[in-house]
């Protein structure tokens, strides 16, 4: 569960721009995680 929710977060990461990464970090990670918790 956990590694899955890592890849996605890499593969995120990954094609976000830093900056548009760090500015949304506390208002994305909350929806990253419950759109994780209702896909696993």
């Amino acid at each position: 569960m956990e590694q899955e929710k890592m890849k996605y977060l890499e593969n995120l990461v990954g094609k976000t721009p830093m900056l548009e990464l760090v500015f949304d970090y506390k208002g994305e990670e909350k929806r990253i995680f419950k759109k994780m918790k209702v896909i696993i």
